[in-house]
């Protein structure tokens, strides 16, 4: 009997060490972070012009701070990042284009001042509802900021126009733009 549950103890301890990589998988609602007014706007109307009307970037969500958990930095390096947003466009009239661009840093810079981190563009055609989806996978920069305390989120949204016929009216949603981070356990 006793070398029966002495077998059984070393069993359980043996699953137990084997079990898993212990990692940690966070997942960040980022727009859950936004206001209604930070996730959908309306556009238009914007006339038609030969070349198309650049509206130039315009802020959907504007240097907003994201509060992450503490301490993540010092304790956990990241594996794996994903970030994804799915943006519904609908043009109620007229063609054109728009290009999201979204924006992140740590708290003491400007967004504005690095790189994009993620690019969508998105094509805008009469009555038409459309869904991009665009995932970004592994960044060395998003890695670094999500295991600080907190970081800078800018997107912004820069619209074309029509070169010729009616003039551009439509919608902008985010639908989806989440995080998600699989660490594990820093080894200094």
């Amino acid at each position: 009997m006793r070398t029966y549950r002495l077998i059984g103890w070393v069993a359980a301890l043996a699953l137990v060490a084997g079990c898993g990589n212990r990692d940690l998988i966070l997942r960040l609602d980022i727009k859950s972070f936004l206001s209604p007014a930070q996730s959908q706007t309306s556009f238009g109307p914007i006339p038609a012009i030969p070349g198309g009307t650049w509206s130039g970037e315009q802020p959907l969500v504007n240097d907003h701070q994201i509060n992450l958990l503490e301490g993540l930095g010092n304790a956990v390096v990241v594996k794996h990042f994903e970030v994804t947003l799915a943006t519904i466009v609908s043009a109620s009239s007229g063609t054109g284009t728009d290009t999201m661009r979204v924006y992140a840093s740590d708290l003491s810079t400007n967004p504005l001042a690095t790189a994009p981190v993620l690019t969508q563009v998105l094509n805008l055609l009469p009555a038409t509802l459309d869904t991009v989806t665009t995932v970004l996978n592994d960044s060395a920069h998003m890695d670094s900021l999500f295991t600080q305390k907190a970081m800078r989120l800018t997107v912004t949204t820069s619209l074309r126009g029509p070169s010729s016929g009616v003039p551009l009216n439509g919608t902008l949603a985010i639908h989806t733009f989440d995080a998600v981070a699989v660490t594990g356990r820093k080894i200094n």
